[in-house]
């Protein structure tokens, strides 16, 4: 035994969003993305795991780092024997503030996730972990029972962590965000069945990060040791589980069959991200009726997926840098059989890339949202984020760096993927940020979201299921959407000639392209 004397570790997470220039629907945001964390939670098992091994009472806390209001968890952190912070780059400058608020009171902090891993200037002071946690969390937590922490534990040299025989079940005994529960009258849990990719795109640093893109695979959880957890989460007939993954139609389809079943059989809604083209192919070989797609339908009513996000990520290419299966014809091709099938389509795609021109590239996005009609269209502006590792290509965010095209005024909460934070190489920052906003306004205008429910609604489906029906049709993500595009004008943000300017522009494409 090390020591009987009882300790107290503080966990933080960062907000699930925040945005500057739209305070009332920022809040708004949070609340719809509002998520239980588990990379954090997976950190309160190991060190509930590792103090119930070596005798030690432990007491552990999660609290979020909210902008302007880190200075409230100074008691918490004063009152801590040490400070884990999970931090993506978006949140670093909050991680910062936590630092010295702990560095004061003499507390160490141990900071992890994203923004250690690649930008480590940003956490002097702290302890930090670069990579998974995983692997280095029985030498990090014994060097803290003792009081020796280290500067650095690096997991990126090391075997990566087995999810199929290892994978460590978050800690669900913290509390969790009840407001969503409380207004909608269903839980909603996080899970994670996989980790990696087989895509390596040039600008997302989750592979990077887990080290499973290309020929490195994915790494996937056990069926049994999947529905086991699900068991423990006290999900009712119409609740929702949050799939975490980078993409689920790649864990095999051995594993997901019995998964999909078992929610099929219990009511259980889920939401998940998945690109299209493996989920097609499977459709084709096996059949619309033994497909993974049909045990995905709400058709039935019997549970089902209630949200597929897809990351077309760069509509103006017909297949996107370093992928292996997002491309336009798959979904284009699959749009209206998962409308068929009653699953809503969340379509995700990235403005602002170095192949894309103005005002070119925003009509062509705004003809495809027009061609698939998906219920809900999620577009973000590309954001720079370091992600190379010694002896790996670089990726896009690391060339932008390299090229000084980064503003390095712009907070890191800026990094939000609605502000322009960098000079591209198309268009002018003025012209991107603005040419976002018209494609906003192109999407959520009154018009386009009572066409997009025209287009996707179900009468029988509505008769008995109102919250699907809302998420069939888009129409509450539309009104909300449309909330936000109010606030923005209100604030001054749209520019109305160039908005102006593009509406004719945009008539003027289609009629030459019709």
């Amino acid at each position: 035994m090390v020591s009987s004397e009882r300790k107290r570790y503080l966990l933080l997470q960062g907000p699930s969003y925040y945005n500057s220039k739209r305070p009332l629907t920022s809040s708004l945001d949070r609340f719809a993305e509002e998520l239980e964390p588990l990379g954090i939670r997976v950190v309160s098992a190991l060190i509930k795991q590792a103090a119930q091994e070596a005798d030690i009472p432990v007491k552990v806390s999660l609290e979020t780092m909210i902008p302007g209001k880190v200075n409230k968890l100074e008691d918490l952190i004063e009152a801590a024997d040490a400070v884990f912070c999970s931090s993506r780059f978006f949140d670093a400058s909050l991680a910062q503030e936590v630092i010295a608020l702990a560095s004061r009171k003499d507390v160490p902090v141990v900071a992890g996730g994203y923004g250690p891993t690649f930008n480590r200037e940003f956490f002097k002071g702290a302890t930090i972990v670069r990579g998974e946690f995983e692997p280095v969390a029985s030498q990090l937590i014994e060097d803290l029972f003792r009081g020796r922490l280290v500067p650095e534990y690096d997991s990126r040299e090391k075997p990566t962590w087995d999810y199929c025989h290892s994978y460590v079940w978050p800690d669900r005994a913290l509390p969790s965000n009840q407001l969503f529960t409380k207004l909608t009258g269903r839980r909603r849990k996080s899970q994670t069945w996989m980790a990696g990719c087989n895509n390596f795109c040039t600008y997302c640093s989750a592979v990077r990060m887990q080290r499973g893109g290309g020929e490195k695979g994915v790494r996937h959880r056990r069926a049994g040791d999947i529905i086991a957890e699900i068991e423990t989460m006290g999900l009712k007939r119409g609740d929702i589980l949050f799939l975490t993954d980078n993409n689920t139609a790649l864990i095999p389809r051995e594993v997901l069959v019995p998964v999909l079943s078992f929610l099929k059989n219990r009511g259980i809604y889920m939401m998940t991200e998945a690109a299209l083209a493996p989920l097609l192919i499977d459709y084709e070989e096996h059949g619309p009726d033994k497909s993974l797609l049909k045990l995905m339908s709400t058709k039935d009513g019997q549970g089902g997926c209630i949200g597929l996000a897809y990351g077309a990520d760069d509509l103006v290419r017909t297949k996107v840098a370093g992928s292996t299966d997002k491309d336009l014809p798959a979904l284009l091709k699959g749009a209206p059989i998962l409308r068929e099938l009653r699953i809503p389509l969340n379509l995700m795609t990235i403005v602002g890339l170095d192949n894309h021109t103005y005002p070119e590239t925003f009509f062509q996005v705004a003809a495809v949202f027009e061609a698939v009609g998906a219920p809900t269209d999620l577009f973000f502006i590309a954001t720079p984020y370091k992600t190379a590792r010694e002896r790996e290509p670089k990726g896009w965010g690391d060339i932008v760096y390299e090229q000084g095209r980064v503003n390095t005024q712009k907070k890191t909460t800026d990094f939000n993927h609605h502000e322009v934070v960098f000079r591209p190489q198309g268009m002018t920052e003025i012209q991107l940020q603005q040419g976002f906003y018209w494609l906003w306004r192109q999407r959520y205008s009154p018009a386009r979201i009572m066409e997009t429910f025209r287009r996707n609604f179900d009468a029988r489906v509505a008769a008995t299921n109102p919250f699907l029906t809302s998420l069939l049709t888009g129409l509450a993500w539309g009104a909300f959407k449309y909330l936000g595009l109010r606030e923005l004008s209100a604030g001054g943000y749209i520019d109305k000639q160039t908005q102006r300017f593009l509406d004719e522009e945009y008539r003027l494409w289609k009629k030459r392209n019709a």
